[in-house]
């Protein structure tokens, strides 16, 4: 059951979805990304230049939340630690892991971004 935070988190992606759907997708692309080419990361290790005002950068949060709950792409792994990004103020940022690495290639392909498993990270072609 959702509680009422996920609702109102809910309704505030919904939101950037319809009005800055573009910004929201591309930094869902970064990590869905990012999760392919290191399987294990930090969020800190991820830029997004095209988020430009104080507003738009509110959409990490939320492209965080997509990738995790909604396309189930990473979670957390339970380590965590001060960002060291300069616009994070050495805030608390948590380790993430690539979980399904099929969907997470899937949204890439079906957003234009051709590269394989395989192509990014040779090694989980192993598996």
């Amino acid at each position: 059951m959702n509680s009422p935070i996920d609702k109102k988190l809910d309704d505030v992606a919904l939101k950037q979805f319809v009005w800055k759907n573009q910004c929201l997708l591309a930094a869902c692309l970064l990590i869905a990304r990012k999760a392919i080419e290191s399987p294990i990361f930090w969020p800190d290790e991820i830029k997004f230049p095209f988020l430009t005002s104080d507003d738009d950068r509110n959409l990490i949060g939320s492209a965080w939340r997509q990738c995790s709950k909604t396309l189930g792409i990473v979670e957390k792994t339970g380590l965590f630690r001060r960002s060291s990004s300069e616009d994070a103020n050495g805030r608390t940022i948590f380790q993430y892991k690539l979980v399904d690495g099929p969907v997470a290639q899937a949204f890439l392909k079906r957003h234009g971004v051709e590269k394989t498993l395989a192509d990014l990270n040779p090694q989980l072609s192993l598996l």
